[in-house]
């Protein structure tokens, strides 16, 4: 026999005796096939647990992550009362709540009713307060229910019940006209004062790096779940912007971390008569309407008018 065929069975004999050692590809898939059917149901229940965990969180904390109250003491908001020239007042809803805020000014001929934001208190009011009273404003600032010293659970419904008791308690009490008072929010504040201003007729609405909606915000920051069948508090301004029949301001920092910038231009879009400014540089902490530039002189010109 030739040299080729000689080399052609050893050859042969090898790839046999491979094929026996080790089985081919295609077997040892169909050999896991019952073992990968048990543990299908096992995976899954993995991922959905997985998945289900924030939600859970989501749904149980977002009191907290929307509502984070600053647990100021009576004491210390007394104190700083004192020191910028604020009245300590108490306000009592109509559901019985009693709640805290600040009047600060005696005896201007308009008022500039202000919202603050969600980490916040009235303390907050206190820059604003400074720049207005030049143009003969007072400023009237409440805490939220749930915000101490004030009474309460903090809620969407809650914090516009509460705007209305400042309302109240600004025409009557105070004796301001609706055409003398400027409803003023900032961050979640800016969805309070949306809310009343839809509801009444102030002289202006001026509104700082808030949302179109807290659902829309949440859903940028959740993206892979249903957040608008979790979220209890939407805060929808745009939905209540139609309802704005007074002038508004809108100022929002086209570097805002917290809520994008493209939210304000949303809500700017929602109004029939507004001024939008966009603030170059600043954030949500940023000052802008406290700062000098133009988004400040718009607005305390908006306050002249």
């Amino acid at each position: 026999m030739s040299r080729d065929g000689g080399e052609w069975r050893d050859a042969e004999v090898r790839c046999r005796q491979l094929s026996c050692r080790s089985p081919l590809p295609v077997e040892v898939l169909i050999s896991l096939i019952p073992s990968i059917r048990r543990r299908i149901p096992l995976l899954l229940g993995t991922l959905l647990a997985l998945y289900a965990a924030p939600a859970i969180v989501l749904w149980l904390g977002q009191d907290y992550l929307l509502f984070p109250a600053p647990g100021l003491t009576v004491e210390a908001l007394d104190e700083q009362a004192e020191k910028h020239g604020a009245t300590p007042i108490w306000l009592r809803a109509d559901d019985g709540i009693s709640l805290y805020g600040w009047h600060i000014g005696q005896g201007g001929s308009k008022l500039v009713l202000y919202f603050h934001g969600n980490g916040s208190s009235p303390f907050e009011a206190a820059g604003i307060a400074a720049l207005v009273a030049p143009l003969g404003y007072d400023v009237l600032s409440p805490s939220y229910r749930g915000y101490s010293p004030s009474e309460g659970r903090p809620s969407e419904a809650g914090l516009i019940e509460d705007a209305r008791t400042a309302w109240r308690y600004a025409t009557t009490e105070l004796g301001f006209q609706p055409e003398q008072i400027v409803l003023h929010g900032r961050s979640l504040g800016g969805g309070v004062a949306t809310a009343l201003a839809a509801e009444v007729e102030p002289r202006a609405l001026v509104l700082e790096c808030t949302f179109a909606s807290v659902r829309d915000v949440a859903q940028r920051q959740y993206p892979i779940y249903p957040v608008r069948f979790l979220l209890r508090h939407p805060f929808d301004s745009e939905a209540r912007a139609a309802e704005v029949g007074a002038p508004v301001l809108i100022a929002h920092g086209d570097r805002d971390e917290v809520v994008p910038v493209t939210q304000g231009r949303r809500l700017a879009e929602s109004f029939a008569q507004v001024t939008y400014l966009e603030v170059p540089g600043q954030g949500h902490g940023g000052p802008l309407l406290r700062g000098r530039g133009p988004a400040q002189e718009a607005w305390l010109r908006l306050l002249s008018d």
